[in-house]
């Protein structure tokens, strides 16, 4: 009896869900799997688990928060880590190397981060400006806040820096 079982040629793949021939980089890797890519292709699979999230939203919310409450220091980490990537542009590592050369102080006040949030020491924050987005460097909560509040602005910094120097 003859093979009818459709071979594609290389670097092609077949959705079995769609049943559509696609570039085999439509398929998220999978190691489980022979050849090393997932089954459906990335529409089908994004489809199936929007309508799977939507029957099962609930249930998923209830999942994730056991745990997060378990594992409540180290989804914090994660969920700061997710939000420096998201906001910034900056990868953990890239973090870890900042505050690395900076010795884990604050690049203003050259102290540790004093902050208690939840029970646990803070990060030290992200600075950057608000005109361009560049990283400036890590600060501690209030030297962030200062600067901040100053609205970036050196003339303000002077001023009061010469107030305060006037006011001894």
């Amino acid at each position: 009896m003859p093979n009818t079982q459709y071979i594609p040629k290389a670097g092609w793949k077949r959705c079995p869900k769609c049943e559509s021939l696609r570039p085999i980089s439509d398929f998220a890797k999978d190691s489980a799997r022979p050849d090393g890519r997932g089954c459906w292709c990335r529409v089908c699979r994004k489809a199936y688990h929007a309508v799977w999230y939507a029957r099962n939203q609930e249930a998923k919310r209830k999942q994730n928060k056991e745990w997060a409450d378990k594992n409540r220091p180290l989804a914090r980490r994660l969920s700061r880590r997710a939000y420096i990537h998201k906001r910034y542009g900056l990868s953990a590592e890239q973090y870890a190397g900042r505050l690395e050369s900076q010795q884990g102080l604050c690049a203003v006040c050259h102290q540790p981060e004093t902050r208690i949030v939840k029970g646990t020491l803070a990060c030290l924050c992200v600075d950057h400006s608000h005109q361009s987005g560049k990283i400036r460097g890590l600060l501690c909560s209030r030297c962030n806040y200062t600067i901040g509040l100053l609205k970036d602005d050196v003339a303000l910094f002077r001023s009061a820096a010469a107030y305060l120097e006037a006011n001894q």
